[in-house]
């Protein structure tokens, strides 16, 4: 990652290295209708400590996410699944001063697709989450609406 500065007087140009990141996840249909999914992330941030400890530094950070999905509901004939998932995670970069402001982000969500033919589909989705940790002195929350389109070709 090339950080650039474009004000002179703010300070120099810098380069950080991304971190590795190890995705792994699982899914599995449990019931006919029913699928269930589990999966987890964990990023090398610690790479960066050193060149960010100024700001705070960084940390290595690991992920937790999981959700079901239901079918068996129907709008104007199409399927309609229901979705619901939560996930727990650590943030990367320190917040305050001290040795244990860390933060965290928690956040459940509920959504549904529905199927326009073929292989469309429209998908809605909200977030409610939280963010902070007592140490962090951080403490905010959030709402997040999500829309997306797929359309996939064969």
């Amino acid at each position: 990652l090339e950080a650039e500065q474009e004000i002179e007087e703010a300070g120099v140009d810098r380069s950080y290295d991304l971190p590795m990141m190890i995705n792994s996840g699982i899914t599995g249909r449990v019931a006919s209708g029913l699928l269930v999914t589990l999966g987890g992330q964990w990023s090398g941030w610690s790479t960066l400590d050193g060149a960010l400890a100024a700001d705070g530094g960084a940390r290595d950070s690991w992920a937790i996410r999981g959700g079901v999905e239901a079918d068996g509901f129907e709008l104007f004939g199409r399927p309609l699944p229901v979705r619901i998932g939560a996930r727990h995670e650590q943030l990367p970069f320190r917040f305050g001063g001290g040795d244990n402001d860390w933060a965290n982000e928690t956040a459940y969500s509920a959504g549904t697709g529905l199927v326009l033919g073929g292989t469309a589909q429209l998908d809605l989705a909200v977030e409610r989450g939280q963010r902070g940790g007592a140490a962090a002195g951080l403490d905010e929350s959030y709402w997040r609406i999500i829309f997306s389109t797929s359309v996939l070709g064969r």
